[in-house]
């Protein structure tokens, strides 16, 4: 081999060399799992139901400290079949990350033999609806309990995904319109359309002075965003709950907590922060 080209292998090799260091020195240090850490998840997991996905990826937007959320389900798995008293704590952490989903409502005959008057197919919903361009554009439906029976009126901005929520007792159409009127009373934007399913207990629908737009039967993907939230809402009401014995005040407990909850889709930003544009801190 010449002079000239072994010195520019060496130069070759240097620079390899450095490339690796630079690499080594520039990769971030790992985190580790600590207790306090494993305090934190605990929290985040149980009080707030937050997912592993949830945690890390709003760990990230806020730089705060966090380990990945692989790191977590391993915690989490190891913690449920290990024997260590140091894991009892967290030995029933796996409960909380079922998905509670709803179940599929059962077409009832009698119930909704009857027509709703007036009703707007959601055919005729404007495309800046459909396309989730505006705030004011809501979902909403009815959740069920133990026997069947209706709980919780849900309505959630397509665009925000804020939601409200407000306890019923029964599925009266002007006593449901009322319950619907006490949420468009405090909503710190104007609802102006709402989308639902053709449950008679929105048959008086007209009284509202906004649009309804009604899905078509059996068609729940139509209005996928609130039968989503209603999913996640599971994790604090699962189904067979008795919401005679649930309060009202625990209801907003829990609106809170959802609007407040980081979603993939938004960056992991919170219904809040995307309808009210503006960032909290919520992972200390």
């Amino acid at each position: 081999m010449l002079k000239g080209e072994e010195d520019q292998d060496i130069i070759v090799l240097n620079r390899h060399k450095e490339k690796q260091f630079r690499g080594i020195k520039n990769k971030p240090k790992a985190i580790k799992l600590t207790d306090e850490l494993k305090c934190k998840i605990k929290k985040l997991i149980v009080h707030d139901r937050l997912s592993p996905e949830l945690i890390s990826g709003r760990a990230k937007l806020e730089k705060v400290e966090m380990v990945s959320h692989e790191t977590i389900y391993k915690f989490i798995w190891t913690s449920k079949h290990g024997n260590k008293r140091s894991g009892k704590a967290y030995k029933t952490l796996h409960k909380f990350l079922k998905h509670y989903g709803r179940r599929r409502k059962r077409g009832n005959v009698y119930e909704n033999r009857a027509r709703i008057l007036n009703r707007i197919p959601i055919s005729q919903r404007p495309d800046h609806i459909n396309l989730r361009k505006r705030f004011g554009h809501a979902e909403m439906d009815i959740v069920l309990g133990k026997n069947r029976k209706p709980g919780i009126l849900i309505i959630q901005d397509r665009k925000s995904r804020k939601t409200w929520l407000k306890k019923i007792e029964h599925k009266n159409a002007k006593y449901i319109n009322s319950k619907i009127k006490s949420i468009l009373n405090r909503t710190e934007k104007p609802i102006r359309s709402i989308t639902t399913d053709n449950d008679l207990a929105f048959a008086n629908h007209h009284q509202l002075n906004i649009d309804v737009y009604f899905t078509n039967p059996y068609s729940s993907q139509e209005k996928g965003s609130v039968e989503n939230r209603i999913g996640q809402l599971r994790r604090f009401f699962p189904k067979r709950t008795n919401f005679d014995e649930v309060s009202e005040s625990q209801i907003n407990k829990v609106e809170h907590l959802l609007n407040n909850r980081p979603l993939k889709m938004f960056n992991y930003k919170t219904p809040n922060e995307v309808y009210f544009s503006n960032t909290l801190a919520l992972m200390n």
